[in-house]
């Protein structure tokens, strides 16, 4: 008589299904609000694609977010986010490192509809719009840093890079100054002495 072998399964592998899939699960904004949970995580700086596509370098970013929920029980958002990142000075074209701090404050809203609705019912209301139920740190964060990126660069004025903004000597105030309304001033001075003779 043959006897097919059966394969064993070891004893613990339910339990390890088990927490390999709560590893890879994401919690969702309406878990995170009714534990009233925080995070603190480092994000790696490679997945911040529209913040990189700004900057020569994203150099690490990092967030600090709680999670709550509003006076009408909408799903809320608190915290701030850091990243270092180096910037092309437009002046000197040289690399120049920015701390940028932004701050993340809002509603969370899962459609646009949504959130005009929330929006004409309170104007003043910060709305952030995310596209699932799971947690995506980078949809929360990424809109803000962008938005603290300088408009100019290079703010030191003794930069060793920084070119010069005037050229030449400045020879003071110039004496042959082009004056369009002389003649029409000379004409009206011929005429008043012409009137009073």
């Amino acid at each position: 008589m043959n006897k097919k072998p059966v394969a064993k399964k070891p004893e613990n592998s339910r339990n390890s299904q088990k927490e390999r899939r709560s590893e890879s699960v994401v919690p969702t904004y309406v878990e995170l609000a009714k534990a009233g949970s925080k995070i603190a995580r480092e994000v790696p700086a490679q997945s911040c694609l529209r913040l990189a596509a700004e900057c020569k370098s994203v150099q690490s970013v990092k967030t600090e977010l709680a999670f709550g929920w509003d006076k009408k029980s909408r799903i809320a958002v608190s915290g701030q986010a850091e990243a270092d990142v180096e910037l092309h000075c437009q002046l000197c074209i040289e690399p120049v490192t920015r701390h940028l701090q932004a701050s993340v404050e809002g509603v969370l809203a899962r459609s646009e509809i949504e959130a005009q609705a929330w929006k004409e019912e309170d104007d003043q209301l910060d709305i952030i719009v995310v596209s699932g139920p799971g947690l995506d740190i980078l949809e929360l964060i990424e809109d803000e840093l962008l938005l603290r990126l300088p408009s100019q660069v290079c703010v030191d004025r003794l930069c060793a890079n920084r070119p010069a903004l005037s050229y030449g000597e400045d020879e003071g105030p110039a004496t042959d100054t082009y004056k369009p309304f002389a003649a029409l001033a000379e004409l009206k001075q011929q005429k008043d002495v012409a009137d009073k003779q």
